[in-house]
């Protein structure tokens, strides 16, 4: 009856992968993007970091944001967080050299001249 915790998370992962392999290939074929990050200490004290993605939506010229990833952060420093992004962004076929804007908070870590993102 596919009632079972189990199998509504298989389900659930298997939708969110099909809706994550749609979005990038909007963000391929737009061929430019954003990186739009924040990070925040979810209930049980771990930090997490949100990655959305801005782009020209090929299909109605519109600017669209995507949600692509929630990653947990353990390490909060600019070099980390910086590779977290390019292994997410890796994983998910997209291009460091595509990206031609970023969106931070205030914290030093995330946009610091010396050591920032």
């Amino acid at each position: 009856m596919y009632l079972s915790p189990q199998i509504q998370n298989e389900m659930i992962s298997i939708i969110g992968n099909d809706i994550r392999s749609k979005i990038v290939g909007y963000i391929k074929e737009a061929g430019i993007f954003a990186v739009l990050m924040d990070e925040t200490t979810d209930v049980s004290h771990k930090e997490q970091l949100t990655v959305i993605v801005r782009y020209v939506n090929p299909f109605n010229g519109k600017i669209s944001e995507s949600f692509v990833a929630l990653l947990e952060n353990p390490i909060t420093t600019g070099e980390e967080i910086t590779n977290i992004l390019i292994k997410k962004l890796n994983s998910l076929g997209l291009q460091v050299e595509d990206i031609v804007g970023q969106g931070y908070d205030e914290r030093s870590n995330m946009s610091g001249i010396r050591k920032g993102v």
